[in-house]
């Protein structure tokens, strides 16, 4: 079902927005594909780097692959998580993996987190990342403060449940009260984000800076 939400006169143009319902079974498994991504790294940083530099791309990767594995838990429920994406190793229970809770998810998402931070305390800025980090330019504190960040999101959410496997106020209290630590998003400057204001009108935001530049 098609419906017209709504319509808006831009100078010469008309967009019409439309929501389309579509009820049915869904597949999932390409929101795995940054997950697949992000395990790549971790196991190419462990066998081509070392020190520092090897903490950072490992860490980077775990951080990735817990704000996609949170994403999707928190959209889906619960999901293929403790076997997922390990099909080399062979055997039934990675090519068929089960269903894990929801809450077995996000213990693993929090773990990884807190080790990302923990791998990432000496690495300052990663030097080759520089220019390949298109987020951070490998800075490794932007990248703590990001992973933190995930960390007291989750257990937002999380204090909303009414569970005995997590204590949300508890750890809430730990990473607030110890910036040390666990660094954690205070200004804009350090925010998640990538801008892309675009090279020419064709693939300009409307309503962007280039957006009119053909006139």
């Amino acid at each position: 079902m098609s419906k017209v939400i709504y319509d808006i006169a831009c100078d010469t143009y008309l967009f019409l927005f439309t929501i389309n319902y579509q009820w049915g079974a869904k597949d999932f498994s390409s929101f795995y594909e940054p997950i697949k991504d992000s395990n790549y790294i971790f196991q190419r940083a462990e066998l081509e780097k070392s020190g520092e530099t090897e903490n950072y791309y490992q860490a980077v990767a775990l951080i990735l692959k817990s704000y996609w594995f949170g994403f999707m838990t928190l959209s889906f429920g619960d999901m293929p998580y403790t076997n997922a994406q390990q099909t080399e190793i062979g055997g039934d229970e990675f090519f068929k993996p089960v269903y894990d809770e929801q809450k077995v998810i996000f213990s693993g998402i929090l773990q990884d987190l807190e080790q990302a931070n923990t791998l990432l305390k000496n690495a300052g800025v990663c030097a080759e990342a520089v220019d390949a980090d298109v987020m951070y330019k490998g800075d490794a504190l932007k990248w703590r403060k990001f992973a933190n960040s995930l960390s007291l999101r989750f257990y937002m959410r999380l204090s909303e449940k009414i569970s005995t496997d997590f204590d949300p106020a508890a750890n809430i209290a730990k990473m607030v009260n110890n910036s040390g630590e666990f660094p954690i998003l205070d200004s804009n400057e350090s925010n998640a984000s990538i801008s892309f204001v675009g090279t020419d009108d064709i693939n300009s935001w409307i309503g962007g800076p280039l957006y009119f530049s053909f006139r």
